[in-house]
């Protein structure tokens, strides 16, 4: 979990690159992988940026699995990361 939280350091910069073809999707899903804290502390704009990327270029797997890294966690006993997703999923269906 140490190296999750270096590498959250360095979020902005993978999405940034998620169009670049250097698997920056699944960096990003490694960062945040059933980590609560990270989940928690990831700017909602990441979310509406993947969002965004999905309606004006397409359903890309790479923008899809960002997503899913926040979805795709054990939230047993966790309010606020089922929160996380309602959020997510409200973008998604705004759409």
């Amino acid at each position: 979990m140490p190296n999750q939280m270096i590498a959250f350091r360095s979020l902005q910069w993978f999405i940034d690159r998620i169009d670049a073809g250097i698997g920056a999707a699944g960096v990003i899903k490694s960062i945040v992988a059933g980590n609560r804290k990270i989940i928690l502390n990831t700017p909602r704009k990441i979310f509406k940026d993947m969002i965004n990327k999905i309606v004006s270029k397409g359903k890309c797997s790479a923008y899809l699995q960002v997503l899913l890294a926040y979805v795709d966690t054990d939230t047993s006993g966790t309010g606020e990361v089922n929160a996380v997703q309602m959020d997510i999923s409200r973008l998604l269906s705004a759409r």
